[in-house]
């Protein structure tokens, strides 16, 4: 199954289960779960250097 494919079924599924949202896949399962249990001010860190302009 495609990926579009696989994100669209998954969100008639949480639809149908009255469900505020999903999550498909592992990587973003796991990536979705790392703010509950990192320290904020190592969120607050990345969030810095992800919001920072790129030099070059």
């Amino acid at each position: 199954m495609g990926w579009p494919v696989g994100v669209a079924r998954a969100a008639l599924r949480a639809i149908e289960r009255n469900r505020p949202y999903v999550v498909v896949g592992i990587t973003w399962k796991i990536t979705s779960e790392v703010p509950r249990v990192l320290p904020r001010s190592v969120m607050a860190r990345m969030g810095e250097r992800m919001m920072r302009p790129q030099k070059g």
